[in-house]
């Protein structure tokens, strides 16, 4: 199994992504693709990229902060 297909089975069980929201982040973060070539290659909207994107994003700051997503995200912009 290939490094990155294992990556993928952890970040879904790990912080409960669902599968496009884990694919848009992998392509993202590990891939470095941009926003456009992750939209050509999944055959989908870039707004669409971004939702999931941004969704991910949020959930596993949820999960690495031990709390709500809101929480931390007032926590990040308050403390800069």
């Amino acid at each position: 199994m290939s490094q990155l297909r294992r990556c993928a089975r952890c970040w879904t069980r790990r912080w409960a992504l669902s599968a496009g929201d884990r694919d848009v982040l992998l392509l993202v973060a590990w891939e470095q693709l941009t926003y456009q070539e992750v939209s050509r290659a999944l055959a989908i909207p870039v707004g669409t990229v971004q939702s999931r994107l941004h969704r991910a994003r949020m959930k596993v700051r949820q999960v690495l902060a031990g709390t709500d997503a809101e929480a931390t995200y007032e926590e990040i912009t308050t403390n800069e």
